[in-house]
C-alpha cells in the first residue's frame, strides 16, 4: 500500500523555476529590474564580418570593445550572449515570372531539406547596472537623536518609504543610461541597437526555452512577474545533463584561461556543430581591492618558497635549502600582474565563459561536448562539463543571476575583449555557403551572384558590386545565359583555334576539373596553362596583378615587342 504521502512527496519536493530567477519587471520601455533592484539594458548586436577582415583590423575593432570596458566601473556587470540556432523555414516569396519563381521555390525547397545543417547566429549583450544600496538590517528607527520626526516618520510611513524606494530607483536608472550611452559609442562599431521591453522578454525566453514553439508561445503582456513568464519549460536535474522541455542540456564552464590572448580567439566556437548558448560575462575589480589581493597572494608564496624544516638548523647555508621554484614562479607572475594594475594602467575583472548545449540527441551531444572542449584546449584553456553544480552554471547565464556564478576568473579587460564575440559571419547562416541565405529571401539576382566561388577574405565592397551587377541585367537573360553556359561543348572547336592560349586557373579549383584541363592541353595548338596558388574559381578578382603579369609576359614572347602594366 502506497501512502498518500509518497504519492505527493514528488511534487512537495519540487521547486518553480520562477524563483529561481532575478528577473522582476520593466521599469520603462527598455530597462528591466531585477528582485536584487539591479536595473539593466539589453543590445543587439549586428556584429562586423570577420571573413573580410586581416588580424590587425579584427584586433582595432577588438580594442573598441575593450575600450567600451574601460568606461564602466565596479557596478556594471556585462553579459555578451552568441545564440547559435537552427534556421527557421525558408518561406520564399511569389514571383510574377514562372521561370524565376520556379527556380526560386526549387532553391527554397533544397535549403529546407538540409536546413537541420545551417545555423543562424545572433549576437546579444546585457549591461546591468548594480546600484550600491544601503542595506538595513532591521527595521528599528535610525537617526532617532540627529532627526526624530524624521526618524518616526521613516519607520511608520509606508508612503515615505516607497518614495525614498522610488528615487533611489529613478538614480539607479539615470546612473544606468548614463553609463550605456558612452558604451554605445565606444562599441557603435558593432551596430548595437537598445532592444524594447517586447523584444528584451523575447530573448529572455530564448534563454531558457530551447524549442522554437515554445518560445513563440508568449508575447509579454504584463510589466511585472518577469521571472513567472519568461519561463515555460520544465527542467528536470539529472546527474550529468538537464532535460528542458524536451531538449537535453549539457552546460560548460570555463576552468582555466586560455594561456595567451589575441583579438577573436574563440572564432572555432563558431563551428561547433549543434545549437548552443554562449555567454561570457564579466564585472570590474576595483584596483585598490585586487592590489591588495595580489599583494598577500605574493607574501603568501614568498613565505613559502623556503620550507621551515630548513632553519631547523642554524648553520644551514642558502645554497643548501630546498626551495620550491613554483612558488618563486607564481611571485614573478603576481608581480607581472602589480605591473599592469600600476604601470601599464589596465585593471582586472571577474570573468566567466559559460556555454550552453541543447539538443535532443544524447550521442550528438556528447560529440558536440567533446568539439567545444577541443575548441578551447587549443589555446591551452580548459572547459569543465558541470555535474553536482549544473542548475548553478545554467542559472548564471541569466542576467541578474551572479550569485549562481560560481566559475569566476581574474582576468585583465584586454584579454576579456579578445574572448568576446563582437565578430559574425556575413549575410548567411552558418553551414551555408555565401549568397545562398540572401538568394532564397532576394531572388534571382542574388542567386546568381552565389553562384561565384567566394574566398573568405574577399573585400566586402567587391561582393556587392558582383551581384549589383548580376542584378542589373534581366531574370530572362540570366537564365538564358545559364542554359547556354551550363549546355555548351566547344570540343570540337578547340582544334580550329590558331592563337596562342593563355589559361590561369587555380590550384584544385572546384569547378575546372584536371579532365578539362587535359582536354585543352592536347586540342589546343598553342597552349600555356598556369596554376595560381588559390583554390577559388575568380583568379582575375582575387590576383589581378599576378594576371596582368602572366598575360603581358605572353604577348611580349608572341609580339617581340616588351610590355609591362602602366
Amino acid at each position: 500500500m502506497v501512502r498518500i504521502s509518497r504519492i505527493l512527496r514528488d511534487y512537495q519536493d519540487a521547486g518553480s523555476v520562477n524563483g529561481l530567477l532575478s528577473l522582476w519587471g520593466f521599469v520603462d520601455d527598455w530597462t528591466f529590474l531585477t528582485k536584487a533592484g539591479h536595473v539593466g539594458l539589453v543590445y543587439h548586436l549586428r556584429g562586423v564580418d570577420y571573413e573580410g577582415l586581416s588580424h590587425p583590423q579584427r584586433h582595432a575593432l577588438v580594442h573598441r570593445f575593450e575600450a567600451g570596458l574601460r568606461l564602466l566601473d565596479e557596478h556594471c556587470r556585462v553579459y555578451q550572449y552568441l545564440l547559435k540556432r537552427t534556421v527557421a523555414p525558408f518561406n520564399a516569396g511569389p514571383c510574377p515570372q514562372p521561370i524565376a519563381n520556379e527556380a526560386i521555390q526549387r532553391r527554397a525547397a533544397y535549403l529546407n531539406g538540409r536546413r537541420q545543417d545551417l545555423y543562424d547566429l545572433s549576437l546579444y549583450l546585457v549591461l546591468l547596472y548594480e546600484a550600491p544600496h544601503v542595506l538595513r538590517r532591521s527595521t528599528k528607527l535610525q537617526g532617532l537623536w540627529a532627526a526624530p520626526r524624521e526618524a518616526v516618520r521613516a519607520w511608520l510611513s509606508s508612503d515615505h518609504a516607497l518614495q525614498a524606494i522610488e528615487s533611489e530607483l529613478d538614480r539607479a536608472i539615470g546612473a544606468l543610461h548614463h553609463k550605456a550611452q558612452g558604451f554605445e559609442v565606444q562599441i557603435s562599431d558593432f551596430g548595437p541597437e537598445r532592444l524594447r521591453k517586447s523584444d528584451a522578454f523575447r530573448f529572455f525566453r530564448e534563454l531558457l526555452n530551447y524549442n522554437p514553439a515554445v518560445v513563440d508561445a508568449a508575447r509579454l503582456t504584463h510589466d511585472t512577474h518577469l521571472d513567472y513568464f519568461v519561463s515555460d519549460s520544465s527542467v528536470d536535474c539529472h546527474r550529468d545533463h538537464l532535460l528542458v522541455g524536451d531538449r537535453i542540456v549539457k552546460v560548460l564552464t570555463t576552468k582555466e584561461p586560455p594561456s595567451q590572448t589575441f583579438a577573436f580567439l574563440l572564432q572555432d566556437l563558431y563551428e561547433i556543430p549543434g545549437e548552443f548558448i554562449a555567454c561570457l560575462e564579466w564585472q570590474r575589480i576595483a584596483s585598490d581591492r585586487m592590489r591588495r589581493d595580489v599583494q598577500s597572494r605574493r607574501r603568501h608564496f614568498f613565505n613559502k618558497r623556503v620550507s621551515l624544516v630548513n632553519y631547523v638548523a642554524p648553520e644551514t647555508r642558502p645554497e643548501e635549502m630546498l626551495v620550491d621554484d613554483s612558488a618563486n614562479a607564481t611571485v614573478r607572475q603576481l608581480g607581472d600582474a602589480l605591473t599592469e594594475l600600476e604601470v601599464n594602467g589596465h585593471f582586472f575583472g571577474h570573468c566567466s565563459l559559460t556555454l550552453v548545449l541543447h539538443g535532443t540527441e544524447p550521442r550528438a551531444l556528447q560529440h558536440q561536448t567533446a568539439e567545444a572542449m577541443k575548441a578551447m584546449a587549443v589555446h591551452d584553456g580548459s572547459l569543465f562539463e558541470e555535474t553536482y553544480n549544473l542548475l548553478n552554471a545554467w542559472l548564471a547565464i541569466v542576467p541578474g543571476n551572479g550569485a549562481h556564478n560560481l566559475r569566476r576568473l581574474a582576468l585583465l579587460e584586454t584579454n576579456v575583449a579578445d574572448l568576446s564575440f563582437p565578430l559574425v559571419p556575413r549575410w548567411r547562416p552558418v553551414g551555408s555557403a555565401f549568397g545562398r541565405l540572401r538568394a532564397a529571401r532576394r531572388g534571382i539576382g542574388s542567386s546568381v551572384a552565389s553562384t561565384r566561388t567566394y574566398r573568405p577574405g574577399d573585400d566586402p565592397g567587391l561582393i556587392d558590386w558582383y551581384e549589383a551587377e548580376f542584378a542589373r541585367s534581366s531574370v530572362e537573360v540570366q537564365l538564358a545565359y545559364a542554359k547556354l553556359v551550363n549546355g555548351a561543348n566547344a570540343a570540337a572547336f578547340l582544334p580550329r583555334v590558331a592563337a596562342p592560349v593563355l589559361g590561369l586557373y587555380p590550384t584544385e579549383g572546384q569547378i575546372t576539373s584536371a579532365e578539362q584541363e587535359r582536354m585543352l592541353i592536347e586540342n589546343l595548338r598553342s597552349f600555356r596553362l598556369l596554376h595560381l596558388p588559390t583554390r577559388y574559381h575568380m583568379v582575375h578578382h582575387i590576383a589581378p596583378a599576378a594576371c596582368a603579369a602572366h598575360l603581358l609576359h605572353v604577348m611580349a614572347e608572341h609580339d617581340g615587342i616588351p610590355s609591362r602594366e602602366s
